[in-house]
This record gives C-alpha cells, structure tokens and sequence, in this order.
C-alpha cells in the first residue's frame, strides 16, 4: 500500500470515528453538530465507495448492482447543516422529499433489479439499470446546482443581519463561509470529474486528497471543539461550583449579607449574568468581597448554589427574549448561547433543556407556531 492510499484510508477511518464518536459522547449534541458529524460519516463512507471502486477492490458492475449511493445523501446532509447553523427560515417537508430522492430513487432501481434477477425476468436489464442510475445522478446534480445557490443567497443574507455581531459571532460566520466554499469547490471538481473528465486519472487523485483533506480538516475541528467544550465545563464547574466549600458551617453577618445581596440585585438588573466571563470569583471582586461568602448568601436567599443561579438567570433570561424577541428566534443556536453568556452551544442546550424539557431548536419552533 503506497503512501496515497494510506492517507486516504487514514482520513476515510477518522472521519468515520470521529463522526460516531461526537454523536454518542455527547448527550446534549446540538442539532447543527448532529448534522455536521452525519456529514462527516457520510462524506467519509461516499469516499470509501469511489476509492475501492477506483482501486478495484470491486468492480463498477458491482457497485452498480449493490453500492450504497452515499453520496447522494452528501448535498441533504450538507444543506440542512448551513440552513440550521444559519437558523433560516423553516424547511418545508417539500425540500426534505427533493433532497433524499436521488438517494431513494438509486436504492429503489437497485432492489427493483434484484427483484426482477430474482424472478429470472429479464425486463429489467442491467443496461436499463445503467441508464436509469445515470439519469438519477444527473437529476442529483441540477438538484445540487439550485439548493446550492439558494444557500448562497442565505449566506449573504446571514452575513447582512449579523453585521453588527459580536466578535465570537464574526468568527463562525468566516468559518461557515469557508467550509461553504471549500465544499462547494470540491462538489464542482467532482461533477467535471464524473461527467467531463472520466479518462483524467489524475483529477481523479487530486479529487480524492482534495476530500481526504476535507474530512482531516472537519474531524480536527471536531475534536478540537469537543476538546474545548469538555475543558470549559471543567473550568466552569471547578471555577462556580461551591460544593467543595463547606458553607454551612461558614456564618455571614446580616449587615454583610444584605451588602451582598444588594450588588446581587444590581448586577442582575445590569445583566452582568449575560457576559461570557461571569463566574463567582469576577462576582465577588465587583462586590468587593469574597466567593464563598457569595456562594453562602446565593444559597441562603436563592436556595441554588452559584452554577444553578447563573444557568437560571440565563435561561429565564432568553425564554423571555425568545418570547418577544422574534429576530432572535432567527439566530443559530451557537449565536443565541453567545447572547447569553455561554461559551459552547452544547452547553446552553444541555442547561435549557434541563430548565425547559425541550431543545432550544423545538422551543423556538413551537414559539414561531403559536
């Protein structure tokens, strides 16, 4: 095995692992990071099919006869990530249908042949099944070609709304754009290479460590946001938490407590729950005192300790902004956690379901209903 194929095998089994691993490590993946790890087990298994068919691990007629299109499923998978990152308006059940039809009508061609082999019927060539598989790929890529540019035209319209986003927001609109461009790049060299250039071997490689890349690239920023979101709970917990501080046994003076309480009550009313570096120890210092006493009068008053009261102000906060605010309901999940104060995504769906039963996602749709 030559150096080729082992970075393409390489890429095709990260891919593939970090893809599951995402999904099931995390209890309280979002949505959108649901249809990102879907799209990179998907890309991941579509390369597998071309690279052992390219290869001749097994033949083009096999494939034919008994391949899994994967990478028909590659645009859905791909399509519903940007419209749910970019929180666009609701996808009609209509676009759901286009968009698995290519895959569905390529499985059904395949068994319908199967079936016809079975019965020793010999209407159903496999000639006819060519020409039919060929003319559903062909419908694939004019499907391809549309929803592709309508989620420019989203994309751009994203970018305008969100001009006077915060810097964290910035940044996940270039990533966004990036990715689109990079994808939509390698979905165009890909179309030249199956219709134009079949006899150019080389397009041919260049494709597949184009999308091996691709799939290094994707797994990587996965791995790292996975990475982060784990240190960030850590920090946060280790940082908010007071169960390691013995606060019965620890006595606030009345005077000192009403003090407290009181900068409690201002920084509430200044929102200063919202910001993203809010923890006990920035509290106490606005308050000129220490984080267990904080931590002491949260629990006395508010029955919570900190984590608790922070997550609670937050959430309450949001669904009464949700509830009147109909532009924020049209913010990416990872914009809105930004808005208030959390750092991942996951985390603030992991805290509003908790507080609500339901994901931020299905919350604002059935806001958007009512």
């Amino acid at each position: 095995m030559n150096v080729y194929n082992t970075l393409v095998l390489l890429g095709i089994l990260q891919g593939i692992i970090i893809g599951f691993y995402w999904l099931i490590k995390n209890k309280d993946v979002t949505f959108e990071s649901m249809l990102l790890s879907l799209f990179i087990i998907n890309l991941s298994l579509s390369l597998y099919e071309s690279w052992i068919v390219s290869e001749g691990v097994i033949s083009m007629t096999t494939n034919y006869k008994f391949g899994i299109p994967f990478h028909l499923l590659t645009l859905t998978t791909f399509y519903l990530y940007i419209k749910h990152y970019i929180h666009a308006k609701p996808i009609k059940r209509i676009h759901y249908f286009i968009l698995v039809s290519p895959f569905v009508a390529s499985i059904g061609w395949k068994i319908l042949y199967q079936f016809f082999i079975l019965l020793n019927i010999s209407f159903f060539s496999f000639e006819l099944l060519k020409d039919y598989l060929t003319i559903t790929h062909n419908i694939f890529l004019i499907i391809s070609i549309v929803y592709l540019i309508e989620l420019i035209f989203n994309l751009i319209q994203y970018q305008k709304k969100s001009s006077n986003a915060s810097k964290e927001v910035k940044k996940k609109i270039t990533w966004i754009f990036y990715f689109f461009s990079i994808l939509f790049g390698v979905l165009i060299l890909w179309c030249f290479l199956a219709v134009i250039f079949t006899k150019m071997h080389y397009l041919r490689y260049l494709a597949f460590i184009v999308t091996t890349f691709i799939i290094y690239w994707l797994s990587f920023t996965k791995m790292y946001e996975l990475r982060k979101n784990t240190r960030t709970e850590e920090v946060t917990q280790k940082v908010n938490s007071n169960k390691k501080t013995n606060t019965s046994k620890i006595k606030v003076k009345k005077e000192k407590a009403e003090k407290i309480l009181e900068g409690l009550k201002k920084l509430e009313a200044q929102k200063y729950y919202l910001r993203s570096d809010c923890t006990i120890i920035s509290i106490a210092k606005k308050l000129k005192t220490n984080n267990t006493y904080v931590a002491k009068v949260i629990k006395l008053h508010y029955q919570k300790n900190f984590n608790q009261y922070l997550n609670d102000l937050r959430i309450e906060y949001v669904i009464n902004r949700l509830s009147n605010d109909t532009k924020l309901r049209k913010y990416s999940i990872a914009s809105i956690s930004k808005e208030v104060g959390y750092k991942t995504p996951d985390t603030f769906t992991k805290h509003f379901r908790q507080h609500t039963g339901v994901l931020p996602s299905s919350y604002i749709k059935q806001l958007n209903r009512s």
